[in-house]
């Protein structure tokens, strides 16, 4: 029986090619779907359940937020201020200095 490897360096490049990209697509996805637990359990050691209570939302919706693909800045920013961070993000132009904006703008609005 051959090998994964074996297997996928008998096909035609073009198609070796192919699959790499999806790989490495699916790779970067499953990573940045991870990001906020990741951050939340190295940072924090918070549980969901503790978020959730900070947030003033149950722990389901905690789990939704760290799995969804794509997330407002708002709620990011509130997310991370819940775990007692504080959230920058970096502008950046050829040629120019960085800028950074810092984003607890909203997130003190929230819940309020």
């Amino acid at each position: 029986m051959k090998s994964l490897s074996e297997m996928l360096n008998s096909l035609p490049e073009d198609r070796q090619e192919r699959i790499k990209k999806r790989a490495d697509s699916l790779i970067e996805k499953e990573w940045e779907r991870r990001a906020l637990r990741d951050i939340r359990k190295h940072f924090t050691r918070l549980s969901q359940s503790e978020v959730a209570a900070r947030l003033k939302i149950n722990q389901d919706s905690v789990s939704r937020m760290e799995n969804r693909e794509d997330i407002r800045l708002s709620t990011l920013a509130c997310y991370i201020q819940a775990l007692g961070g504080s959230l920058d993000i970096v502008v950046k132009f050829s040629g120019q200095p960085d800028y950074v904006m810092s984003l607890p703008l909203e997130a003190d609005k929230r819940g309020k």
